[in-house]
């Protein structure tokens, strides 16, 4: 997955969050502070397509669990 591209969730609590969209913004690297090390990992910054004004970080195995690509 890259910046650009239009996702859903996998997981819809409800039956209406089903066909929620979201489209990811861009690609950076996180600082994860884990035990006193600091290590960057990839990540996305990820918006719902209504408010593409708020949004948040995600890992990429994140991405991965959470979204799939729409078709």
């Amino acid at each position: 997955m890259k910046a650009g591209m239009i996702i859903r969730s996998k997981r819809a609590i409800a039956k209406r969050n089903r066909d929620k969209r979201w489209f990811i913004k861009k690609e950076g690297e996180i600082k994860r502070n884990s035990r006193g090390s600091i290590t960057m990992v990839k990540g996305y910054r990820v918006a719902p397509l209504e408010d593409l004004g708020h949004g948040f970080w995600v890992t990429e195995e994140q991405l991965h669990n959470r979204f799939e690509e729409v078709e």
